[in-house]
């Protein structure tokens, strides 16, 4: 979350009152550590197949696996989802 959010407020996105907000609402979470994602069997090919980073795939495989939305801003993350089938959740980018 926190390397997501320094990119779009380096590319002007969002400010540093709206990555403050991010991030303290993600602290909130129940955040769960997940050691189940098979990564050479389905990360990596997502990775392939879609042109993502493993960070990316990672995220994509734990939607996928869990059928949960996936929250992004980035649209080539969103165009890889939805490609997959998984649900990207909408929220609104403003105060």
């Amino acid at each position: 979350m926190s390397s997501g959010t320094v990119v779009k407020e380096r590319q002007g996105k969002l400010d540093a009152e709206q990555v403050g907000r991010l991030l303290h609402a993600a602290a909130l979470l129940p955040v769960k550590v997940d050691h189940a994602a098979d990564v050479f069997g389905v990360v990596t090919p997502i990775a392939r197949r879609w042109q993502r980073t493993a960070y990316d795939a990672l995220y994509l495989e734990l939607a996928q696996r869990h059928k949960v939305p996936l929250a992004t801003l980035d649209s080539g993350l969103r165009q890889a989802a939805q490609g997959l089938g998984i649900e990207v959740a909408s929220f609104n980018q403003g105060g």
